[in-house]
């Protein structure tokens, strides 16, 4: 397993695609910020009414709070993209099929393409997190003294922000190694990935039975990394992460040693 984690890692840094998807990760935090210094420097009374309304001040620790509270962000979406496309090769490829004809499991095989998907999601989320919150902190101030103790709040919000979207990542990293093909993989996870999240989000503010339910799944635990922290929700957000990748672990198992590769 070791040796197939160190071939993903060797492998990613010299993925072209990688590359690209981690030039626009950085573009995409260029326009942010370019965006907001034009709101600084240009006054827009809209866009003052509309901040007011809503009672909140635009600072790096806004900035850091609204980025680790949605499950259907940048950084996931470009995740899944690219996660879609390096899974997809290896199956294309029959990069999988030599591996597991050299005498690797398949489930080691499998594991070690989730093992990707985490390194991909948790290198974008520090470039991307990282590079707004600072950012957004050099253009209107961070919004409250930085002290050791907030610094370490945020990395404890930080770290339960990692642990629920692997949750997430898990859940597509299946849906790929059931697909096995870029175009139908992409084709099925971004609907989820975007239409899910507000279809969730519908059924649970209509629903209370809903609401319930759904607190209970990978998206319900998305928001807890922003909100007013306490034990019962942290035991909620690790149990239904755990939950989430012994399942989606399991069902591959047993799905993957079924499959015939080609």
């Amino acid at each position: 397993m070791i040796r197939l984690m160190k071939i993903e890692i060797k492998k990613l840094s010299k993925s072209l695609a990688f590359k690209i998807i981690a030039g626009l990760i950085i573009l995409t935090v260029v326009m942010n910020l370019g965006i907001y210094g034009m709101v600084k420097i240009i006054d827009m009374p809209e866009v003052n009414a509309a901040l007011e309304m809503s009672g909140l001040t635009l600072s790096g620790n806004m900035m850091f709070r609204s980025l680790i509270a949605s499950p259907s962000g940048d950084v996931m979406l470009f995740s899944v993209i690219l996660l879609c496309i390096l899974i997809g090769s290896d199956f294309s490829s029959k990069t999988l099929q030599g591996q597991i004809t050299a005498g690797y499991s398949r489930m080691t095989v499998a594991v070690s393409r989730l093992f990707t998907g985490i390194i991909i999601f948790t290198f974008f989320t520090v470039v991307y997190v990282g590079a707004n919150t600072i950012g957004m902190s050099i253009i209107f101030g961070f919004g409250e003294k930085f002290t050791a103790a907030v610094a370490g709040d945020m990395l404890g919000r930080f770290v339960l922000h990692l642990i629920s979207s692997i949750a997430l990542i898990s859940i597509y990293w299946l849906i790929i190694m059931s697909v096995k093909s870029i175009g139908a993989s992409i084709g099925i996870c971004l609907p989820t990935l975007m239409v899910g999240v507000i279809l969730l989000q519908t059924l649970s503010g209509l629903f209370k039975v809903a609401k319930k339910i759904i607190d209970w799944t990978p998206y319900g635990i998305a928001s807890i990394p922003a909100e007013t922290l306490d034990a019962s929700k942290i035991v909620r957000l690790l149990v239904v992460s755990v939950l989430t990748l012994v399942i989606t672990i399991g069902i591959n198992k047993i799905t993957f040693d079924k499959a015939e590769l080609k």
